[in-house]
């Protein structure tokens, strides 16, 4: 990528439209990093990810020509690439292999028990996870958030989304009850899955991307993570226990209280 970046000079067409994107791409950058919007991170790495292989390409073919060994440089570089895709592939992170997640025996054992919950039941999980991600997809539950519901996809999406999280926080990171009340009032959310790390690990706690960053660290800052409620939920409202994973009845949690009208 480079050497390709060094010969664009050679490759005057190859140059403007090179500079044509990557112009408004590092516009649009610099507006993300001031304004700050959601998944904010997406907008450097898809320019990055056009731009290198172009690069890359345009590289390999100056390369090409300094080579005598012409009819040798398209196998090795066959070779070469498809050694960097298996190196990737079959990563060194047992539980990435190949790209699949390996779940630990608590994960497989969260996943079958939120199987078993009724069709319409409403999850709540902290939406920054690997497990989370997997709820959907294996459980074939709901999530009152996840990570990738952020894109906006009809008319005040970003907004609701924003709702949604401020109150997932305000209840995850609660001190009294009244936030996880208001998760199944406002929202029906019916059970949380809790991490156990996130209150116990100090490397671990809970995080997310801009803007909502600052609402935790707020949260984080005025309150000690073992007073907050699900560090140790109330043993009447907690329906499943495996490992790192609690399960929480939010309607065993409210004790009983109706919703306001």
């Amino acid at each position: 990528s480079g050497y390709g970046l060094f010969n664009l000079r050679r490759r005057p067409e190859i140059l403007k439209a090179f500079l044509g994107f990557i112009v408004p791409s590092l516009v649009i950058c610099v507006a993300v990093g001031i304004l700050r919007p959601h998944l904010s991170y997406r907008y450097v790495l898809y320019p990055t990810f056009t731009i290198l292989p172009v690069l890359f390409v345009c590289g390999s073919i100056a390369l090409s020509g300094k080579i005598k060994l012409h009819a040798a440089f398209p196998p090795a570089c066959f070779v070469i690439v498809m050694t960097i895709y298996t190196v990737s592939f079959n990563s060194l992170d047992t539980r990435r292999n190949g790209f699949r997640l390996q779940l630990d025996e608590p994960s497989r054992q969260l996943m079958g028990f939120l199987s078993g919950l009724p069709d319409d039941s409403l999850l709540a999980a902290w939406p920054a996870g690997e497990q989370t991600d997997l709820i959907p997809y294996l459980t074939g539950k709901p999530l009152l958030v996840t990570f990738k519901a952020h894109y906006a996809s009809y008319k005040n999406h970003v907004l609701n989304m924003r709702s949604r999280m401020n109150d997932l926080t305000d209840a995850y990171l609660a001190v009294d009850n009244a936030p996880l009340v208001k998760l199944w009032c406002k929202w029906q959310v019916d059970f949380v899955v809790v991490d156990r790390e996130h209150f116990t690990n100090e490397d671990k706690a809970p995080s997310y991307f801009a803007p909502f960053n600052k609402r935790i660290e707020s949260i984080l800052a005025g309150a000690e993570r073992t007073k907050m409620i699900l560090h140790v939920p109330p043993k009447n409202s907690i329906v499943f226990e495996a490992g790192r994973f609690i399960v929480v009845d939010l309607k065993l949690l409210s004790y009983g209280r109706s919703c306001p009208q």
